[in-house]
């Protein structure tokens, strides 16, 4: 019976160590896609772009919020990803309805 539970108790150890091995390799690429994500966030911060959400993970939202200047941040439960959307990205008109107002006369075509 000791035997048994010895090899038990080795067996348990051995997979508690790969589990947690896994888990910080997780942990690590979302500290990485965090970061990356953040200099998205940064350079349009710079260069004067409205950013429209951030967001670290993908899937369902955790927690989200409202900054200051109109920014949605999100925190998603899948730590494999993440975005940085941008007012009038995906409109190639130029006539995003999602566009703030101070910036709607500044874009090609909404005039």
């Amino acid at each position: 019976m000791m035997e048994f539970l010895a090899q038990a108790w080795q067996m348990l150890t051995g997979f508690l160590t790969q589990s947690w091995f896994v888990l910080v390799g997780i942990l690590l690429l979302g500290i990485l896609v965090a970061v990356h994500e953040f200099g998205h966030f940064m350079a349009a911060r710079l260069t004067g772009i409205e950013v429209m959400e951030f967001a670290i993970g993908m899937g369902p939202k955790i927690v989200g919020w409202t900054g200051k200047r109109g920014t949605k941040f999100s925190l998603r439960w899948i730590p494999f990803g993440g975005f940085c959307a941008f007012y009038g990205e995906d409109d190639v008109e130029g006539k995003a309805r999602t566009t703030p107002a101070h910036m709607a006369s500044s874009l090609p075509g909404s005039g």
